[in-house]
C-alpha cells in the first residue's frame, strides 16, 4: 500500500473520517507537504508522520500550528531538515502533550532542544534518538598515556 497511498488518500481521509483521532503514516512514499494541509483540517489527538521526503520546516510549522493545541501524541521521525523554530513551535504550541518522539533530524542545535524543554508545561513521555550529527574524535594511544600520566 506504501507505493498505491498519495495526498489524494490524505485529503480523502480529512473530508470521510472527520472523526478520526489517530493518525500515523509511515514509510509512505508519495505523500508530501500537501498531505499537511489535509492533517490540519482533521481533530487529531495523535499524529505520527514518517516522510521519505523531508518537508521544508514552514509546511511542519504551518502543521503543528493547527493540529498541535488537540495532539497528545507527535511523533516526527526523518524530518532531516528540522531546526529550532519547528521546537520552538512544539514547545508553543504543544501544549496538552503526553508523548513527544523525535528522531533522525540534524538541524536543531543544543539551544533549541533546551529551549522546547525550558519551562515546558507537558507532563509526557520524550524520545529522541538519531538527533545530532556527532563529529567523532578519536585519540591515540599516545594521547590516551598522556592523559592518564
Amino acid at each position: 500500500m506504501d507505493a498505491a497511498f498519495e495526498d489524494q488518500q490524505v485529503a480523502d481521509l480529512a473530508k470521510y473520517c472527520p472523526n478520526l483521532t489517530k493518525l500515523k503514516l509511515q514509510y509512505v512514499y508519495r505523500i508530501g507537504e500537501e498531505s499537511f494541509e489535509h492533517l490540519a483540517e482533521m481533530g487529531l489527538e495523535h499524529l505520527s508522520l514518517q516522510m521519505m521526503t523531508a518537508p521544508s520546516n514552514e509546511s511542519v510549522i504551518e502543521l503543528i500550528q493547527a493540529v498541535g493545541p488537540k495532539l497528545k501524541t507527535l511523533s516526527l521521525r526523518s524530518f532531516h531538515n528540522t531546526d529550532d523554530d519547528v521546537l520552538d513551535c512544539i514547545h508553543n504550541t504543544c501544549t496538552n502533550l503526553e508523548k513527544l518522539r523525535i528522531s533522525d533530524i540534524e538541524g536543531a542545535t543544543d539551544a533549541g532542544w533546551a529551549a522546547l524543554f525550558t519551562d515546558w508545561k507537558n507532563h509526557l513521555f520524550t524520545s529522541s534518538t538519531s538527533t545530532r550529527s556527532a563529529t567523532s574524535t578519536t585519540r591515540t594511544r599516545t594521547d590516551q598515556t598522556a592523559r592518564s600520566a
